[in-house]
């Protein structure tokens, strides 16, 4: 769940030095190549449901600060508390590391700004 709420937070903040490095993790999961392509393109097209729906939940979090009453039922609903909590975590996690690297205009091929 960590990597592909990295994925979603480097492709919404277009972090291209993360979304490199956890595209590489994803893979060596074997995260299906159709869910990296998903992520990448910015739709749910060839997703479970149940992904489909974390990608949704992780894009509308890096969106807004905060989300409705209604998504948050149904993200509890859907995931439990604990693990609500640990991907918001996760999001913010990102989110901060992403706006980091892009400050620093940090790409795979580039030196550093920063």
């Amino acid at each position: 769940m960590r990597v592909l709420a990295a994925m979603t937070v480097a492709r919404e903040y277009e972090a291209l030095y993360v979304w490199g490095a956890q595209t590489g993790g994803a893979r060596r999961l074997n995260v299906p190549e159709s869910t990296i392509t998903a992520i990448r393109e910015n739709h749910s097209r060839g997703l479970p449901p149940r992904r489909a729906d974390r990608r949704r939940s992780r894009a509308s979090c890096c969106a807004s600060i905060a989300v409705d009453d209604a998504t948050f039922k149904a993200l509890v609903a859907r995931f439990g508390n604990d693990a609500l909590i640990q991907l918001t975590g996760a999001i913010g996690y990102y989110s901060m590391l992403c706006m980091t690297v892009n400050a620093c205009e940090l790409e795979a091929a580039r030196a550093p700004r920063c």
